[in-house]
């Protein structure tokens, strides 16, 4: 990180064969490790590079490049840090990879990670949680616990919202993905009016 390989990793990906551009992806993700704060200029100024990665076709490099992204946005609290690395296009980069149906190329892990990525910048930046509503998380996070687009509003008034279906659909939800998503729920939600005691 200090001698500024991770930028050298992620230089000219493009122009590698895709082996080349695997190990190149993976080295940068285990540079990625353990972030110090004195590596944020750095960090910053790869961040285009990595929204490129996570429109790559390809499963390793796709899935090493959101491993880069998730522990450079987690190694980070500041509101004003995370303004700087997530823009809008790279929430709704993320927010496509974890719509169910949309890809094959993302597995369970890299699911959780990006699920914890959203609470963590949900919890830390307001500014960063109203982009995420305005993006219709919401929906998004609807379709993750129950695997199907959420009813519109004519087919809520025509039909009853059937709990069973939803409750099978979660049954088979992986436990993590469940936890996680309520967790982006509960940063996205406005905090309790102080003096409110929580529901015991």
């Amino acid at each position: 990180m200090r001698e500024g390989g991770l930028t050298a990793c992620l230089s000219f990906l493009d122009f590698f064969a895709t082996n080349v551009q695997r190990t190149a992806v993976t080295t940068a993700a285990n540079c990625c490790r353990h972030l110090n704060p004195e590596h944020f200029a750095t960090v910053r100024d790869v961040m285009p590079i990595l929204l490129n990665v996570l429109g790559c076709s390809d499963q390793k490099v796709l899935e090493q490049g959101c491993y880069c992204v998730s522990r450079i946005v987690t190694s980070f609290n500041k509101a004003e840090q995370l303004e700087q690395l997530i823009t809008k296009e790279m929430l709704k980069a993320i927010l496509n990879l974890l719509l169910p149906g949309t890809t094959n190329l993302v597995g369970p892990k890299i699911h959780t990670e990006f699920l914890r990525v959203l609470s963590h910048t949900a919890k830390n930046s307001p500014s960063l949680a109203v982009d995420m509503l305005q993006m219709n998380i919401v929906d998004t996070l609807y379709q993750i616990l129950t695997g199907v687009s959420p009813p519109s509003e004519e087919e809520l008034a025509t039909t009853r919202n059937d709990s069973v279906v939803i409750m099978q659909a979660l049954i088979h939800r992986p436990r993590e993905h469940v936890y996680e998503t309520l967790n982006v729920i509960c940063e996205l939600l406005p905090d309790l009016p102080r003096g409110t005691t929580p529901l015991s």
